[in-house]
């Protein structure tokens, strides 16, 4: 493998990164961690669609111009402790041609080390879902996938830390902000939104229901959206 770019983070980053990447789904682009490498730092992403972090980690790189690759979960699986994890992402040439086909990715973390190829496909465009303010409005959220980002949060910062997660509301209509206690760690949660159904029904009892699907931001249905676009 011929190395073109080497980044070194901290295990504790990988393992809560992990909490918010897809496990069975379709759009198997969201089933692991994008790095967007730049030449002074590093931005680290994962989402399911639902919930979503993303982490900056500050290195120099040797690199030219901007790389974006998308790693499995399950490279870094053996790589998740506190102390720090080399990925390393690299040229992989085709035997049959001359082109580079794939990218090739290796971590060491200790004793553990992995390697293999990234996912192909476009990563979603995750800037754009990340709320620029907060209303205050109570969101409903999913208590499954609020135990997911709880679960995250842990791994970042330890058990003893659960009682200083807050989350920045905005009703149904934005993503929830999470404060991970990281400054270079930010967290969202989509909130539970009402359908039609729901809205119907609401004016033909007059009684308020509870919404029960998850606002996603990346379509669920496969072949609607293979860019990833906000929905």
């Amino acid at each position: 493998m011929n190395t073109v770019a080497e980044i070194t983070i901290l295990g504790r980053y990988l393992a809560a990164l992990s909490h918010f990447a897809a496990v069975q789904d379709v759009r198997f682009y969201l089933k692991g961690i994008c790095l967007e490498i730049h030449p002074t730092e590093t931005r680290l992403i994962a989402t399911t669609g639902v919930r979503m972090m993303a982490v900056r980690h500050f290195e120099e790189v040797a690199l030219d111009k901007p790389l974006q690759v998308i790693i499995p979960t399950e490279l870094f699986k053996g790589c998740r402790g506190q102390g720090p994890t080399i990925v390393r992402v690299g040229e992989l040439a085709n035997e049959n041609t001359s082109h580079v086909r794939h990218v090739a990715v290796s971590a060491t973390a200790g004793a553990t080390w992995a390697q293999g190829l990234s996912l192909d496909g476009r990563f979603p465009e995750w800037q754009r879902v990340f709320p620029s303010e907060v209303s205050g409005e109570v969101s409903q959220l999913d208590p499954l996938e609020l135990a997911e980002v709880t679960k995250g949060f842990v791994a970042l910062n330890g058990k003893k830390a659960t009682t200083s997660m807050t989350i920045g509301h905005a009703g149904e209509s934005s993503a929830v902000l999470v404060n991970m206690l990281d400054p270079n760690v930010t967290a969202i949660l989509m909130p539970l939104r009402k359908t039609k159904v729901d809205l119907d029904a609401e004016k033909e009892t007059g009684v308020p229901w509870v919404p029960k699907h998850p606002h996603a931001w990346v379509k669920q249905q496969p072949g609607e959206n293979p860019a990833g676009d906000l929905v």
